[in-house]
């Protein structure tokens, strides 16, 4: 295994078109996950806001 992303782990058999593809998958995985624990966040302390 290789460490080519910060908290990512990939087998060192890919090719380089697979491992293009699995990057960018990751790459868009961690995008989305961000958005969606941004607008959590800012869900929770809007509510945590009304309600206080």
């Amino acid at each position: 295994m290789v460490r080519s992303e910060p908290g990512f782990l990939l087998p060192t058999t890919l090719s380089s078109g697979e491992h293009g593809e699995l990057r960018l998958h990751i790459a868009v995985t961690s995008k989305t996950v961000s958005q969606t624990l941004r607008g959590t966040i800012t869900y929770l302390v809007e509510v945590y806001l009304l309600v206080d």
